[in-house]
C-alpha cells in the first residue's frame, strides 16, 4: 500500500467521507454503485475508496462526479459553500465557476481570501489534526 502525505490523506478521507453520503442517500450498496459506475472489483474497491485508504483513477473518479452530478472540487472538498457573504464582500461558485462581486471598502483581497479559506476549510482528519491547507 502507497504511503501518502498528511494532506493527501486528509484529501483522500475527505473523498471518502462524501463518496459515503453520496451514495447512501441515493439507497444504493457498495456493489450496487460499483455495478452502476462499472468498477472492476465490485464493492470492495469501493470500500477502499470510501475508507480512504486508495484514490480512484482519474476516469472513475470523472465518471463519479458526472453520476452524482458534483465536480471533483466538491468530492475532494477543494471549494468553499457555493456561497459566502463576509461584510459586503459575496463569492459565488456559479456552473464551476468563481464570480467575485466586490469587498468591503478598505479590505484587501488577499487577506479577505485567507479568511474566506481558513473559515470554510474541510475537516480535519482524525489521524492528521493539522489542516491540509496550511502544509
Amino acid at each position: 500500500m502507497a504511503e501518502y502525505s498528511p494532506r493527501l490523506k486528509a484529501r483522500l478521507q475527505y473523498f471518502g467521507t462524501q463518496l459515503t453520503t453520496r451514495r447512501k442517500a441515493l439507497g444504493l450498496t457498495q456493489n450496487q454503485l460499483a455495478r452502476r459506475l462499472d468498477v472492476e472489483g465490485g464493492g470492495g474497491v469501493i470500500s477502499t475508496w470510501e475508507k480512504g485508504a486508495r484514490p480512484p483513477s482519474l476516469d472513475k473518479l470523472l465518471v463519479m462526479v458526472d453520476f452524482f452530478g458534483t465536480s471533483i472540487d466538491e468530492m475532494l472538498g477543494l471549494m468553499p459553500p457555493r456561497t459566502v457573504v463576509s461584510g459586503n464582500a459575496l463569492f459565488c461558485a456559479w456552473d464551476n465557476s468563481v464570480v467575485f462581486l466586490g469587498l468591503p471598502e478598505g479590505e484587501r483581497f488577499e487577506t479577505w481570501l485567507a479568511r474566506i479559506l481558513r473559515e470554510h476549510q474541510p475537516p480535519p482528519s482524525t489521524e492528521d489534526t493539522e489542516s491540509p491547507l496550511h502544509q
